[in-house]
């Protein structure tokens, strides 16, 4: 997978959620995997790398599976 395939939003999203991806002026991209952080400054854009829904399921497949225990 290219991160240039992915549905690019401009500017900063309204709020981080897990699977997001944060893309800098510099070209340094940030995966957003812990909304406990405050939102970094200089987005130019974001992206869904994993959907909530997706990561919802990982989580009750890991938890279903005894992963992280």
């Amino acid at each position: 997978m290219s991160i240039r395939n992915l549905q690019w939003t401009a500017g900063a999203p309204e709020r981080l959620e897990p699977g997001m991806l944060l893309l800098y002026s510099t070209g340094s991209v940030l995966i957003v995997g812990d909304c406990s952080d405050a939102m970094p400054d200089g987005e130019i854009a974001w992206a869904w790398l994993v959907r909530p829904h997706t990561v919802e399921w990982i989580e009750a497949m890991a938890a279903a599976h005894g992963v992280g225990r």
